[in-house]
């Protein structure tokens, strides 16, 4: 099974240059991610506070994306 961690500090960034298809996502959520300077910091927890998604179905939309891929 993938798994998104989230006690590991991963970036955005880190995720979207290994997994570019999750770009997609972040657009359809309608957030900045996508191109945005912080998203070198900002990990799926911090994005989803910031844009109030669910944290639970966002991940699980990158999960399901990713696995697509594989």
């Amino acid at each position: 099974m993938l798994e998104i961690s989230r006690k590991k500090a991963e970036s955005v960034a880190d995720l979207l240059r290994v997994h570019p298809e999750v770009a997609a996502i972040f657009r359809q959520r309608r957030t900045a991610c996508v191109g945005c300077y912080m998203a070198g910091f900002c990990t799926i927890t911090e994005v989803a506070r910031a844009y109030d998604l669910d944290e639970a179905g966002l991940r699980s939309e990158i999960r399901d994306a990713i696995a697509d891929q594989v």
